[in-house]
């Protein structure tokens, strides 16, 4: 019997609805990340209107609403030597809904994004585990060759480490560009 139906690593808005949509069909679900503490970064910005429709599905769309500023474009503006500041670029942000109810983009950092998600989970009961970073997998055949034995490695501020293997149906990588 698995420990978990899923391990996520990476507890970014990737890592974090996917978090959401598998606990709230009544998944079993861990979710760790390396970080000891939220980003304060934003390495997005955008929501685009397919994305909008996925959160209205999950309920979530009118909290991101009220959280971030409709635009329908977006302008680019330049600071030059002397002070001025110039719109050198205009991109169109509204040519790709196609006919979604969601005629625009949604303009909300990322890191809103997580605290959003992030609550969502928490009053599912689900609580993101900081300061745990992947190691390993392998199939688990002494157990069942179904499972996934994953071993993650949890550090505390004081750099003491300690080891764990879960067991879990399916592991989902969310970590990014520099994944485990």
């Amino acid at each position: 019997m698995p420990n978990i139906d899923a391990l996520i690593v990476g507890a970014g808005p990737i890592g974090l609805f996917t978090a959401f949509e598998l606990t709230r069909r009544f998944h079993s679900v861990r979710i760790i990340d390396k970080l000891f503490h939220p980003s304060n970064e934003s390495r997005a910005f955008i929501v685009h209107c397919r994305t909008l429709e996925l959160l209205a599905l999950a309920g979530l769309d009118k909290e991101f609403l009220a959280e971030g500023v409709v635009k329908p474009d977006l302008k680019m503006m330049t600071a030059l030597k002397n002070g001025e500041i110039r719109n050198f670029a205009t991109l169109k942000l509204d040519n790709d809904h196609d006919g979604s109810e969601y005629e625009f983009a949604l303009l909300i950092t990322q890191n809103k994004i997580e605290e959003i998600l992030t609550r969502y989970l928490e009053s599912m009961g689900v609580i993101v585990e900081r300061g745990m970073q992947f190691r390993d997998t392998r199939i688990d055949l002494t157990k069942d060759d179904s499972l996934v034995a994953s071993t993650i490695v949890s550090s505390n501020t004081h750099g003491v480490q300690k080891a764990e293997v879960i067991h879990s149906k399916y592991l989902i990588g969310c970590d990014g560009v520099h994944s485990s």
